[in-house]
């Protein structure tokens, strides 16, 4: 790779590396190589995600000062605004000073302009970037009879007029909230087990519809 002139080299190779290294928490050369995938092609989304979360574990190891988190912040709009499912990126900056550095990546199940999908009896553990997004008009994701578990970033979304509808499901032990309903999101929540997660059960700031109340333990909402 030294022998190869730095504009024949392919983004991925950066961009999956820093990668690897936000995974071991090597954050210093994760935003190394960031900065390098952002500097070959500066129109793909992944080099500025991938930065945002080793601005962060920078901030977190006491590596850079806290003012840093404005630079953070400036990449994961430039992440979202060249590829919108990246603006779970932004809304979760504001945790990771605080937090346990989310693992980086993208929902696990993802409808978007107008897609469907459908989930039955389905494992969804560990997603790298989330479990289940549905964002934009049209969009409408189904889970039933299925247990989501374990992620480190939003568990399942709907957004900008997308569809959720959630039944007969088990979400637990998730970093952020169980399900969660942003703005001007749909979703249909009926019959679920909602326990032990690390933020609230549900959240909502887009329209919900419980045809049955879920069932939440004390450590499942708030």
């Amino acid at each position: 790779m030294r022998s190869c002139p730095f504009k024949h080299i392919d983004k991925r190779f950066f961009s999956n590396r820093s990668l690897a290294y936000i995974q071991i928490r090597d954050f210093e050369h994760a935003f190394s190589d960031a900065n390098m995938c952002i500097e070959i092609a500066p129109e793909n989304c992944k080099g500025y995600c991938w930065k945002v979360y080793a601005v962060f574990g920078l901030i977190e190891d006491e590596l850079f000062p806290p003012t840093m988190e404005a630079m953070g912040l400036a990449s994961a709009c430039i992440a979202s605004y060249k590829y919108p499912p990246c603006q779970n990126v932004y809304d979760e900056t504001s945790y990771l000073n605080r937090q346990t550095i989310y693992y980086a990546g993208f929902p696990g199940i993802v409808a978007d302009n107008g897609g469907t999908a459908y989930l039955d009896a389905s494992l969804l553990n560990r997603c790298g970037g989330g479990g289940v997004l549905s964002v934009r008009k049209g969009s409408f994701v189904e889970i039933k009879n299925s247990i989501v578990q374990n992620m480190r970033q939003m568990v399942i979304e709907a957004r900008n007029e997308g569809t959720v509808k959630v039944s007969k499901t088990t979400i637990s032990e998730n970093q952020s909230h169980g399900i969660s309903i942003c703005s001007n999101g749909y979703g249909f929540i009926e019959e679920n087990i909602i326990q032990e997660n690390r933020a609230e059960g549900i959240s909502c700031g887009g329209i919900f519809d419980s045809h049955e109340s879920p069932r939440m333990n004390e450590t499942g909402a708030s």
